[in-house]
């Protein structure tokens, strides 16, 4: 998007002027925030990042109430209040097109109806009016003065993965990577029914509305809102801008975007030989210019256009102005300054190794050798055993065996013992709630931040669901016979096979899928099943390691967009969700906040977008009770 591009007259800006009023004053502008740390390439020190949380705190507080789940017949999506009187951006693929009943529903919990009105093709962004008499909250939209700049921090919104009642719309930091017509890049994660959610500026206003992902964490592609103020009434009014093509075929082939189909804009490639073919095929005249309309119409084309929203963003062509990868938010640069917070903590974090490979990581909370750590992660899938030839190597070196001493199902906890005394340890921070927005950061097994982030939703119960083999079985009320084995599950990589007949869970008979179902109920993903299994004339017993049902039986599971994830990542009685990019293995470790505090304990790698962690206060509560006693119980 260049700066031309907005550069509009003093008319432009009159004709928008009722919906530009209060821009010109940041959200946090009662606060003594320095607007030059966001100007700075990377933050000069501890106070840049308390500056920057602040900010992102103050956002939070504005951005949640406007954040609402749209539903647009069986689409699902995301928006944003922009006015008072309820008018909504989102992305014009969930609204699909003008003139369709709107879903709307508040975190609050209400929720109302509107109608889509018009949107922007380029931008992949549509504007939503509540049918309802405001005033309804907003966050207001940024003006031509200050449209956005590459390295600007900026703040995500929205309901990943749909709208759920038991849960604010997550809030998540970035910077603007890159910068370009009708798009922008960004870092900052977002993911699935984030689509028409809101990406803010350090002053709070609406920048950018999600519009599409890829696998790269941080390619992260939003629709600029500057390209929708500029055709504001257009789109109040139901227009479709700019106007579809009458044939997506034809617009692909008309290079020069005139508006004609020639054979002078070809070059030799991949594209003239396209051209080629359909003067080949339908005898056109090669020497002739064709207006798109009047050649759709010829060739009876003329219908309603596959819409493709947005526009192609080849992330490996960077520009001269694309932020560096070592500034965005978890790059080395902004990550080093954190160093200054965790020196004090360095020494905490333990790596949990089985036969030389780290399989967790873990957090020192007793000085004579207690360990706290993620115990799924512990289990070896040969042996179904989380105690087998675990060892603790501390932060001077030391590998130390360690005992399993106890394990604790509602936040997939274990303690952990080495014979040790002396050892490091930081209080377990016990003070109120962390507020949204607030920094954290995850120390790694060499003492270093390994990533940071900010907290995205407040402590909250995380429903758990049933963990699956990965299999379909047949309807029958007599047996439990496998129909079919998916890729990737646990039932596959055990040695189950199409036609085996499943007799008993544990020692537990089964006769259909039914009371099958009825044993899995209370297992969750990473728990480990035995089955004995009936193969012809031979019975067989298997250890199988439960799945998560998404990650298996879906086209298009989490991991394709979010990169490997906690085998167990719900059923948490109470934990903190926040916008930090760890790997599974890496959980189990210490979390601090700006201060230094230690406030909690990874325990799930849960989306591209979520990581769950055990408050501190409750890890405190915990850790008193099991190191209280003077013979420690057995393992649970």
């Amino acid at each position: 998007m260049s700066g031309t591009r907005f550069n509009r007259s003093i008319r432009t800006l009159v004709i928008f002027g009722t919906i530009l009023i209060g821009l010109l004053r940041p959200v946090w502008a009662d606060d003594a925030l320095d607007p030059a740390t966001f100007l700075r390439p990377v933050p000069a020190g501890i106070e840049d990042l308390r500056t920057i949380e602040m900010m992102a705190q103050q956002i939070a507080e504005k951005v949640v109430p406007c954040t609402v789940g749209l539903q647009v017949g069986q689409a699902r999506g995301s928006g944003v209040l922009v006015s008072a009187d309820g008018y909504i951006m989102t992305a014009a693929h969930v609204t699909g097109r003008p003139g369709r009943e709107v879903l709307v529903s508040f975190p609050n919990g209400k929720v109302t109806r509107g109608k889509s009105l018009g949107m922007h093709t380029a931008a992949d962004i549509a504007l939503v009016k509540i049918n309802d008499d405001g005033p309804w909250p907003y966050v207001p939209t940024v003006s031509f003065d200050d449209f956005p700049e590459v390295g600007e921090w900026c703040i995500a919104s929205g309901h990943p993965r749909g709208f759920q009642t038991e849960r604010t719309p997550p809030i998540r930091l970035g910077r603007i990577v890159d910068i370009r017509d009708d798009v922008m890049r960004t870092d900052c994660p977002i993911n699935g029914g984030d689509s028409g959610g809101p990406l803010l500026n350090s002053d709070g206003h609406v920048i950018g509305i999600h519009s599409r992902i890829s696998g790269n964490l941080t390619e992260n592609l939003h629709g600029p809102v500057l390209a929708c103020l500029e055709v504001w009434d257009r789109l109040k009014s139901g227009e479709i801008y700019p106007p579809l093509p009458p044939s997506q075929f034809l617009d692909l082939l008309d290079r020069n975007r005139d508006g004609m189909l020639s054979g002078n804009e070809f070059s030799d490639g991949y594209y003239r030989q396209l051209y080629d073919r359909l003067i080949e095929r339908f005898d056109l005249d090669p020497k002739k210019s064709y207006p798109l309309e009047q050649l759709a119409e010829s060739l009876n084309w003329k219908g309603s256009p596959t819409i493709s929203w947005g526009k192609n963003y080849d992330a490996q062509t960077r520009t001269d102005n694309s932020l560096k990868d070592s500034r965005f938010v978890r790059g080395s640069e902004v990550t080093t300054i954190f160093k200054e917070l965790t020196r004090e903590a360095a020494d905490i974090a333990v790596r949990i190794e089985r036969n030389d490979k780290v399989v967790s990581l873990g957090t020192i909370v007793g000085p004579d050798g207690w360990i706290l750590t993620k115990a799924t992660e512990l289990k070896d899938t040969k042996t179904t055993d989380a105690k087998n030839n675990l060892v603790c190597v501390l932060g001077d070196g030391r590998k130390l065996p360690a005992k399993l001493v106890r394990t604790h199902q509602p936040y997939d906890l274990a303690l952990l013992k080495v014979e040790a005394t002396n050892l490091p340890t930081i209080p377990l921070y016990s003070g109120d709630k962390l507020p949204l927005g607030s920094w954290l950061i995850t120390i790694g097994p060499k003492g270093e931040p390994e990533s940071v982030g900010i907290v995205s939703v407040s402590a909250r119960r995380i429903v758990g669901t049933p963990g699956v083999l990965g299999v379909e079985i047949a309807r029958s009320e007599t047996e439990a016979q496998v129909v079919r084995v998916f890729p990737k599950s646990g039932a596959l990589a055990a040695g189950i096979k199409a036609k085996d007949i499943i007799t008993h869970v544990f020692d537990t008979e089964v006769h259909n899928i039914n009371e099958l179902r009825g044993q899995l109920a209370e297992k969750r993903a990473g728990d480990i099943v035995t089955l004995k299994v009936k193969r012809g004339d031979d019975n067989l017993v298997f250890k199988v390691t439960l799945g998560q049902a998404d990650d298996i039986f879906f086209q298009f599971a989490p991991t394709q967009f979010n990169g490997p994830l906690s085998s167990r990542r719900d059923d948490f009685f109470r934990a903190i969700q926040h916008d930090t990019v760890i790997q599974p293995n890496l959980c189990g470790g210490p979390v601090l906040d700006s201060r230094g505090r230690m406030v909690g304990l990874n325990v799930a790698r849960a989306d591209r977008i979520a990581t769950y962690m055990v408050p501190s206060t409750i890890l405190k509560s915990l850790v008193v009770q099991w190191t209280s006693t003077e013979q420690p119980p057995e393992p649970q």
